[in-house]
């Protein structure tokens, strides 16, 4: 029996890419690059020939009641939710559904499943340990092999924060799984909101190692706000350094319009094929528990996270 045909639209089901929105133009044309590339994957790890939208949570249009009035109008009955998000907090547990839920209830729409975060894919931490790379590539006075590496160079990851004790909980221990595969002589992870250490607290550590390579890596998706504001606290901390080089790592997303499509490879895999992800406030992030522990680790005693 042949294959039902994927553009079939008897099958009811389409799928609402959210990302998180920002006013910075670059940020914005990132998520719409992804959500480009997402349509157009080849084989079946990909919305090809599928009913789907690209909303924003705030600051950037379409918003997710004008995505689902799109979705809608394809004849779509059922939806299916897939958060641009790193970690499962409070965008992807209430934010998020709330929203689509109102939309949907407008058009007599289901909403079928909310898929995870992206947490602690494989492919995000190979991201990640690239653009970490990368930023040591760029200096021309430091040799990035694996000596003066560990004995060089110090790293601060900085996560955007989030009152949420499991989103919390599978940063530090992303920082952990990033350091097993790029290690370096000191790190330290940073938030933004809502947790120590703070931005400042995690530069401050940077700068007291004494070391000359200091490497400051968002751990966001794209381009916005948060980077322009790192960025302008680097240079303020470079401007009074003569002995340190401060080094600011692209976000994760900074190559998808060079081509890389790993972003929305990883997202159209729990799109197509993770559970659904529950928006209880007392549930841990779906995706983590793939790996049974993730969400509840701790930093370790005498950890240098």
């Amino acid at each position: 029996m042949p294959e039902p045909d994927r553009r079939d639209y008897r099958h009811r089901t389409g799928y609402l890419v959210v990302g998180h929105g920002t006013r910075n133009r670059a940020g914005q044309e990132q998520v719409r690059t992804v959500f480009a590339q997402m349509q157009a994957l080849n084989g079946p790890d990909s919305l090809r020939g599928l009913p789907a939208e690209l909303a924003f949570l705030e600051l950037a249009e379409p918003d997710i009641s004008t995505a689902v009035e799109r979705l809608h109008q394809a004849g779509v009955l059922r939806i299916i939710v897939v958060p641009v998000l790193l970690f499962t907090a409070a965008h992807a547990k209430r934010d998020i559904p709330e929203a689509v839920e109102i939309a949907a209830s407008q058009f007599g729409m289901v909403v079928e499943r909310h898929c995870s975060s992206l947490c602690l894919d494989s492919s995000i931490i190979a991201l990640s340990a690239e653009r970490f790379r990368q930023a040591l590539l760029t200096q021309s006075d430091l040799k990035p092999d694996a000596d003066s590496v560990e004995s060089e160079v110090a790293l601060a990851l900085i996560g955007r924060g989030s009152s949420s004790e499991d989103a919390t909980a599978a940063m530090l221990q992303f920082a952990e799984l990033r350091s097993r595969v790029t290690a370096c002589n000191w790190s330290s992870v940073g938030f933004i909101h809502a947790q120590r250490p703070t931005v400042d607290e995690a530069l401050d550590g940077l700068a007291a190692t004494g070391l000359p390579w200091l490497v400051v890596q968002p751990h966001l998706l794209f381009e916005g706000e948060l980077v322009e504001e790192l960025r302008r606290e680097i240079e303020y901390r470079q401007s009074f350094s003569t002995s340190q080089k401060w080094i600011l790592a692209e976000t994760l997303g900074a190559g998808v319009q060079n081509g890389d499509k790993r972003l929305a490879t990883a997202l159209c895999k729990l799109a197509l094929h993770t559970p659904r992800a529950t928006s209880s406030p007392d549930s841990v992030c779906p995706r983590c528990n793939l790996a049974a522990r993730w969400c509840h680790v701790r930093r370790p005693a005498g950890s240098a996270h």
